[in-house]
């Protein structure tokens, strides 16, 4: 009996071999994923870091953009109504020692004097706004002018 437990005794100590050996391999495969997982948390931290210094440099140019926004405005120093435009949708405004007109505003048009000279045909037009003409004078009378300042309310 000596023969067959030295075999089982064997067998079993091979057997414990094997185990053994397998267990090594797992051990050494569960180092490969920890280190390989590590290696993964340095590359997702660096993504993170630049993600983050993507931010940044997207909110820094929102904050230059609202900076441009408000250098772009223009302001009347008067209320009033537009009444004539010198500058087109997206014309460049040149630099220089005075700033350009871009609008003309009438501060309140139910107050204006015109000033005008008249032919005397037209002196015979009794209220604003009529179309009747009179009887036309002559070449030499046409040439005649007055000069009429009128107040509107």
């Amino acid at each position: 009996m000596d023969q067959q437990d030295d075999d089982l005794a064997k067998a079993a100590m091979d057997a414990d071999d094997a185990q053994v050996a397998a267990d090594q391999s797992l051990i050494d495969a569960s180092k490969q994923t920890i280190q390989s997982a590590q290696d993964q948390i340095g590359v997702t931290q660096a993504q993170l870091g630049s993600a983050k210094d993507q931010a940044r440099q997207a909110l820094a140019a929102v904050n230059q953009a609202k900076i441009n926004l408000a250098h772009t405005r223009i302001t009347a120093p008067v209320d009033g109504t537009v009444i004539a435009r010198r500058m087109d949708v997206g014309q460049t405004a040149a630099a220089s020692f005075a700033a350009p007109t871009v609008f003309e505003i009438a501060q309140d048009l139910t107050k204006m004097q015109v000033d005008t000279n008249v032919d005397d045909p037209m002196s015979a037009i009794s209220e604003w706004g009529t179309t009747q003409l009179p009887n036309r004078p002559s070449l030499a009378e046409n040439r005649r002018t007055k000069n009429y300042s009128s107040a509107f309310r």
